[in-house]
């Protein structure tokens, strides 16, 4: 059965009160709900499984901001973990994206070996792009390590790789066909 608005409501403000023992209630009452709608937005039941436990963090982080007037405390509670949830779906098609476009990169490199336009292209990118293009092609480093090697944030590097191919994909001969 589930639990009564007014129960949760409860333990919300138990959980605003610093009680681990109310969050850990609110969780068993809340989860089945949490990753059901996490794994609906998500299609992903690892990623929902995250979800729902991040949504659970905000919770005990946000109680404090719940407003019984405002909505009710399972909607408070599935809002989260929508927000949760579409931030992670979003996550995890930019990284779909960027991997499609890193594994893009080496074609588009192979393909153009000896095409003198990509390699001027090449040349007349910013050097911190060429760098990472050339470490990424040459050195068959993966953006991680590419990282690790310029001491720079992954999500940075993988930023300037694609933005590396998609001004690769502007060359003139590309333009033309």
């Amino acid at each position: 059965m589930d639990p009564s608005d007014t129960e949760l409501t409860m333990l919300i403000a138990a959980v605003a009160k610093g009680s681990c023992d109310a969050l850990e209630r609110l969780m068993s009452d809340c989860m089945p709900r949490v990753y059901g709608l996490a794994l609906r937005i998500t299609r992903d039941a690892g990623v929902a499984e995250e979800v729902a436990q991040d949504a659970f963090v905000k919770v005990w982080d946000r109680a404090a901001q719940f407003d019984r007037n405002v909505e009710s405390a399972s909607a408070w509670v599935l809002t989260i973990c929508r927000t949760c949830a579409l931030g992670a779906r979003s996550r995890e098609a930019r990284v779909a994206t960027c991997q499609d476009q890193e594994s893009d990169l080496q074609d588009l490199l192979v393909a153009t070996r000896g095409s003198s336009s990509v390699h001027a292209a090449i040349s007349s990118l910013d050097p911190e792009l060429r760098r990472m293009l050339e470490l990424a092609y040459f050195e068959n480093l993966s953006p991680a390590a590419l990282a690790d090697q310029l001491e720079m944030p992954l999500d940075v590097v993988r930023s300037n790789l694609c933005l590396a191919v998609d001004l690769l994909r502007l060359t003139p001969d590309r333009l033309a066909a």
